[in-house]
């Protein structure tokens, strides 16, 4: 028996109008009078009694009319605790992130989902990729942003968000300068600059060098800023992630240049087998916003 028309049948038996009863329900009358026609058909009996000018109940419609009142008091009553369950549990959604939130897309998406969200809190918590890996793996994160290198198969729970890759930095003045892309065989033997050690940017940079089987002269590993310092006394080769790279460097005495082969990532939202109501509307939201 379909609990909305119970309902619409209590407001037309408080109302005894068909009008009435329609604006209260937002619905149309003629929808409204379908509606209470089904409900008859079912219960096999007649609830109003129609004339011309006005309806009012048969003997059958005040006979159900307190159990109709029951039930549609029992259907308010379950909808408020659906609705209070779904509040407690989702009242801590933490999202691990990592270094560059804004490289991940997190902080353009975190905000997007706060407005279309704005009753669910939301909290952000900063690892290493390392560390959000081994949280999620051991159940303490449900979601976190990851980056995998390009060509790596990605987990199934895995929303991809985007891609990019590592360049090279380098003086203008320096001999490779004039080179529009930067072949990883001429790292071979050069005093380089990498992102800080442990990082997905200094792992996929130092994997890469491995593969091609060059050898690294590696004269500091830490921040971007300190890097670039080191190089105005010092030139060399400088890697890190484009996007980070272009909106850092704005002086005209450095070059960036793309890397060959290319050094890639793919970076997105991983998530638990397991989540509540608030991290799989988290998660969903994610996964529209980015494969929908």
């Amino acid at each position: 028996m379909e609990t909305q028309y119970i309902m619409e049948f209590v407001s037309l038996a408080q109302t005894k109008s068909f009008s009435e009863s329609s604006r209260l329900l937002h619905i149309s009358q003629s929808s409204l009078s379908r509606h209470i026609q089904m409900l008859e058909k079912e219960l096999g009996s007649a609830l109003f009694s129609r004339t011309t000018r006005r309806i009012e109940l048969t003997e059958f419609g005040r006979f159900y009319l307190p159990y109709a009142e029951k039930q549609k008091a029992l259907s308010e009553d379950s909808a408020k605790a659906v609705r209070r369950w779904q509040k407690h549990n989702t009242a801590a959604i933490t999202v691990g992130i990592s270094q560059h939130a804004h490289l991940f897309s997190i902080t353009e998406s975190i905000a997007a989902f706060r407005t279309a969200w704005p009753d669910i809190p939301l909290r952000m918590v900063e690892h290493s990729l390392d560390q959000l890996h081994k949280d999620l793996s051991e159940g303490r994160l449900s979601l976190i942003t990851m980056a995998y290198p390009k060509g790596r198969s990605l987990p199934e729970r895995f929303i991809k968000a985007g891609e990019s890759s590592l360049v090279a930095v380098l003086p203008s003045s320096h001999i490779l300068a004039t080179y529009q892309i930067i072949p990883l065989y001429h790292l071979s033997g050069r005093p380089l600059y990498l992102p800080e050690e442990h990082t997905l940017f200094a792992d996929l940079i130092q994997d890469a060098l491995l593969r091609e089987g060059i050898r690294s002269d590696i004269m500091y590993q830490g921040s971007l800023h300190t890097r670039i310092e080191l190089m105005r006394q010092e030139p060399g080769i400088l890697i890190d992630e484009e996007r980070i790279v272009r909106e850092t460097i704005k002086d005209g005495s450095f070059v960036i240049r793309p890397l060959e082969p290319a050094v890639g990532f793919v970076f997105g939202l991983e998530y638990a087998e397991r989540l509540n109501a608030g991290e799989y509307r988290y998660m969903k939201f994610i996964r529209d916003r980015f494969q929908g």
